[in-house]
C-alpha cells in the first residue's frame, strides 16, 4: 500500500464543540491537497437532560471515529466571548470530545477561533458567513456548508491541515539543513 496515492494522506475530523449542536467536518489531507469527505451536525435530542446530551455527543463521536477512522482530531479552543456560563458548557463539551478522542487513541489538536478564521479567510475577526464562503472556495464545494456549526468544523479541520503541512514542511527543511550541516563538517 506504500505506493497508493492515499499512503501519505491523513483523515482529519474537525469539531466545533457544543452540547446542543456540535458541528463536525471530515477532510482528507495529502500531497494532492485537502479534500472534503463529509460534514454535518450532532444535535442533542429535544429537551434531554444535560448528562444525556453529553452522552449523545460522545456516542455520535465514537460512531464517526469508528466509521471514518480519523488519524487526527482538531477542536476549537474555549473562549469567553459570550458568558462564563456558556464558556463552562462549551468546556464540558470539549471535555467529552477530548475524552472520546483519547479513548479511541486518536491525537487531538486545539486552535483558537482567531487562528481558524485567519487560516481560512485571512482575517482573524471574520464573520461566520465569510468563513462559510471561504470553506466553500477552499474545498471546491457546490454551496456553502450548512449549518454554520458544520462550516466551523470544516474550517477547524482545514486550519489543522494547513498547520500540519507547515509543521511537516518545517521538519523536512530542518532535517535537510542538518544533513547539509553534517555533510559540511565531515573531513
Amino acid at each position: 500500500m506504500a505506493d497508493s496515492p492515499q499512503a501519505n494522506s491523513v483523515t482529519i475530523l474537525g469539531i466545533d464543540p457544543g452540547t446542543r449542536i456540535a458541528g463536525f467536518g471530515i477532510l482528507e489531507a495529502g500531497p494532492g491537497g485537502v479534500k472534503w469527505v463529509r460534514h454535518g451536525a450532532i444535535k442533542a435530542p429535544g429537551k434531554a437532560e444535560y448528562s444525556r446530551r453529553l452522552l449523545h455527543l460522545a456516542d455520535r463521536l465514537e460512531e464517526l471515529i469508528r466509521v471514518y477512522k480519523p488519524d487526527e482530531i482538531a477542536v476549537e479552543k474555549a473562549f469567553f466571548g459570550r458568558s462564563i456560563r456558556s464558556a463552562f458548557t462549551m468546556g464540558e463539551g470539549r471535555g467529552v470530545i477530548i475524552l472520546t478522542a483519547a479513548r479511541a487513541g486518536v491525537p487531538y489538536f486545539e486552535y483558537d477561533p482567531t487562528q481558524v478564521k485567519k487560516a481560512t479567510t485571512g482575517n482573524g475577526r471574520a464573520q461566520k458567513t465569510q468563513v462559510q464562503k471561504a470553506i466553500k472556495h477552499h474545498l471546491k464545494l457546490p454551496e456553502a456548508p450548512s449549518p454554520s456549526d458544520a462550516a466551523d468544523a470544516l474550517a477547524i479541520a482545514f486550519c489543522h491541515a494547513l498547520f500540519r503541512k507547515s509543521k511537516l514542511l518545517g521538519r523536512t527543511l530542518d532535517s535537510k539543513a542538518k544533513q547539509r550541516h553534517n555533510r559540511g563538517n565531515k573531513s
